[in-house]
């Protein structure tokens, strides 16, 4: 369905048009920052603020990008909770004391969640769970008693326990997405990896469903306390005349 855009008509010959300059300047005060380099990025929208009578019509539009923007980016943000995970025994550990860098740092996959929205972020916590407890349920010679405790329980800080056959000990396991960079551990998740260090394990999941046990937490190191990032807008109170 096309969208229509409002129709305009005037005569750039004759010697009573009006100030569009003008008009323009008075109408991006309407504008947040924000809204404004979206608007200066579209060529439709940012040619009707040099008329009047436009305003809403522009914010709505800004506001429909943004949306449909956000629903393409939750759609195609998703794990395959239905094929059958691998386990990598095979793999190392490489540490850094700063931050590995991506060229596709724009890539969900390859850089940070931090861009994902809320519900994306729960979405790929509960995939990796799955993934994670489909394998354990798999391989019932080695796990017993697998519980997906997140589910019933979010104030402990783990996501799954089971019975290890082999060290006959209960498993505390924290789920993580590992986007081939980093992985988020918050500070009470740590506390209680140090207080049971010898049952507790972290199980990273990437993109093509492929499981990382990390079964000793000290083979990270020295791990600092997460960064709080605070994504907040100001509203500008600035009085315009």
């Amino acid at each position: 369905m096309e969208k229509i855009i409002p129709s305009i008509s005037f005569e750039l010959d004759n010697n009573d048009f009006q100030d569009y300059d003008l008009i323009e300047r008075k109408n991006i005060k309407n504008f947040s920052t924000d809204e404004l380099l979206k608007l200066r990025k579209d060529e439709t929208l940012n040619s009707l603020s040099y008329f009047e009578n436009h305003i809403e019509f522009i914010k709505s539009e800004i506001t429909n990008k943004e949306d449909k923007k956000i629903q393409k980016k939750t759609n195609d943000f998703s794990l395959d909770v239905n094929i059958i995970p691998e386990l990598i025994n095979d793999f190392e550990i490489e540490l850094s004391s700063t931050s590995f860098s991506s060229n596709a740092s724009n890539n969900p996959w390859l850089g940070e969640t931090n861009e994902l929205t809320s519900g994306q972020k729960k979405k790929l916590g509960i995939n990796v769970e799955e993934i994670v407890k489909k394998y354990l349920d798999s391989k019932p010679n080695l796990y017993l008693r697998v519980e997906h405790i997140s589910k019933t329980n979010e104030g402990e800080h783990y996501d799954l326990k089971y019975f290890d056959i082999n060290d006959k000990k209960i498993k505390y396991v924290e789920c993580k997405y590992y986007n081939g960079i980093s992985f988020f551990l918050s500070r009470e998740e740590k506390k209680f990896a140090d207080r049971n260090s010898k049952q507790y394990e972290i199980w990273l999941v990437n993109k093509d469903s492929k499981i990382f046990c990390i079964k000793d937490i000290q083979v990270l190191g020295e791990l600092q306390p997460v960064n709080y990032k605070v994504n907040i807008k100001l509203k500008d109170y600035a009085i315009t005349k």
